[in-house]
């Protein structure tokens, strides 16, 4: 695997987990498609760890050996072959008006850049590919916060649960059905870039799907070149 200029690779810095998918692109059916070649997960619980605005040393070493280990995987592969991006949990896990909005605004922004194609290419089903999409559909679905018992995820559900938030003001005091008390912390950060992204692109209603944020890295990276995030 090492050195071959095929593959590409994509690394996922979580707060509770670090990932990394390789793949390379074949062509399937006349396209050109991603197909996966590997995938490693290492559970580092940064959150856990997370006290004062700073990781203990614990949470830290976790990183670093998985980091290490991701390193020696990826030996041999060109710069421009590889895309990392890190993700961020609100801080002491508060949540008011005011750091919902301010989450929501930046990730608006950073949509808005791919807002006109988007419109103009047109669809007719909108598909949220990540683990917050899934995340937010399940727990949609069982607090019963979509109108009419409806599955997947709905710009009134979010309201909804946005609303649930600020009324606890800390993840520590929400109580939510159908939620691991780990993945609460990535919460409050997956609302605000779904309710962005309903509100650039005028979507009604998201179907989450499998696949996360790992095959949109590859997808940016195989057809996209060597930017950079």
């Amino acid at each position: 695997m090492k050195g071959d200029a095929s593959l590409f690779a994509a690394v996922d810095l979580g707060s509770n987990a670090f990932r990394m998918m390789i793949g390379q692109r074949v062509l399937r059916d006349k396209r050109l498609v991603i197909e996966k070649i590997k995938t490693l997960r290492e559970p580092v619980r940064r959150a856990v760890g997370l006290q004062d605005n700073a990781l203990d040393p614990r949470a830290l070493e976790r990183g670093w050996q998985a980091l290490e280990r991701f390193c020696k995987r990826l030996r041999g592969f060109e710069d421009a072959r590889v895309r990392a991006v890190a993700t961020r949990t609100f801080y002491d896990g508060r949540v008011d008006s005011r750091f919902l909005q301010m989450a929501e605004q930046a990730a608006c922004v950073q949509l808005a850049r791919a807002a006109r194609p988007v419109r103009q290419h047109g669809w007719h089903i909108a598909v949220g590919t990540s683990g917050a999409a899934r995340m937010l559909a399940k727990a949609l679905r069982a607090n019963e916060l979509n109108d009419c018992g409806r599955d997947g995820i709905t710009y009134t559900g979010l309201l909804r649960l946005s609303l649930k938030l600020l009324e606890a003001g800390q993840l520590k005091r929400l109580t939510l059905d159908g939620l691991q008390p780990h993945r609460l912390g990535t919460l409050p950060g997956g609302l605000a870039v779904i309710l962005a992204a309903f509100k650039v692109f005028g979507i009604k209603e998201m179907s989450p799907s499998e696949p996360g944020l790992r095959f949109g890295l590859l997808h940016g990276l195989i057809h996209g070149g060597a930017r950079h995030c």
